[in-house]
Formats: structure tokens, C-alpha cells, sequence
């Protein structure tokens, strides 16, 4: 994954729930080379936000992160994209006035976010790969240099 959200440091964890929800949940098998791959999954991390769910006069109570992604599988000989997705991410969190402690907060909300992300992106690559519509060739997106390679 690369990020292109302001948030630091998402790229490293997004790819390893990818890694592990395609791996687990959508019967993809992830392989350390992308020679050996049949496919090669990419993506971006789009934006990241954090707005307000309810507040006081003077104090943010409850935030939500939100999180946009857009991946696609492309073959590995051919280049051709066979898949490509947005998903978005989110999970609330509670606000205290103890700033460190709403940090950590934060990093749960976007890693539960991340997680939930995944999650949904296998389930849905796996759908269509049951339905056979992985051969159908959608719009092409922006691409990117970072792949995770499936097999």
C-alpha cells in the first residue's frame, strides 16, 4: 500500500491486513516474489479523517476515523487489471482530555478501521472470483509501485 493520506505510518500495517485477510479470507495464497504470483494486488491509501460525532460548548466528546482506500489486482504477465476497489473504513473512539491517551485512541480506531477494510475487500475479491468476474476488465485507476503478490 502506499500512503498518500497525512496520517504516518499506515502503509507498513495496511499491508500486512491485506496480506492477511487475502490470505485467510479469500483463499489467495501470497507469495514473496511477484515472478511467481499469478496476480499482484496494489493500492493507495486515499485519505484519512477524523471528524467530530458529538461535542460540549468547549470539547470534542466522541470522533470517528475515517479511512478511503482503492486497491487492483493485476495479472503478471499481461499487466492487464482484472479487479480494482475502493473501501472505506471507520470506527469511533471516545475523546478524553488526557491528549497521549487520546493518541492511543486514535491508533485503535484507525487500526480497528484497517481491519475492517480488509476484511471487506477479501470478502469481496472472493466473491468475485466465485462469479468468474475477475476476466472482465473494469475502468483502469490510478496505479502504484507497491504490490502484494497472490498466487
Amino acid at each position: 500500500m502506499e500512503n498518500k493520506s497525512f496520517e504516518p505510518n499506515l502503509e507498513v500495517r495496511y499491508t500486512n491486513y491485506l496480506r492477511h485477510e487475502f490470505s485467510s479470507g479469500s483463499g489467495a495464497q501470497i507469495v514473496p516474489e511477484a515472478e511467481s504470483a499469478d496476480l499482484v494486488l496494489s493500492g493507495q491509501i486515499l485519505s484519512v479523517s477524523l471528524p467530530t460525532l458529538s461535542f460540549s460548548q468547549t470539547t470534542t466528546l466522541e470522533s470517528r476515523a475515517e479511512v478511503f482506500v482503492m486497491v487492483q489486482v493485476e495479472e503478471t504477465r499481461t499487466k492487464r487489471l482484472v479487479w480494482a476497489q475502493t473501501a472505506k473504513g471507520a470506527s469511533e473512539f471516545y475523546v478524553t482530555s488526557d491528549l497521549q491517551f487520546n493518541r492511543v485512541l486514535q491508533n485503535r480506531a484507525l487500526e480497528q478501521a484497517g481491519r475492517f477494510i480488509a476484511e471487506d475487500l477479501a470478502s469481496r475479491f472472493l466473491l468475485q472470483l466465485e462469479l468468474g468476474q475477475l476476466a472482465k476488465q473494469p475502468a483502469r485507476p490510478a496505479s502504484d509501485n507497491t504490490n502484494t503478490n497472490i498466487k
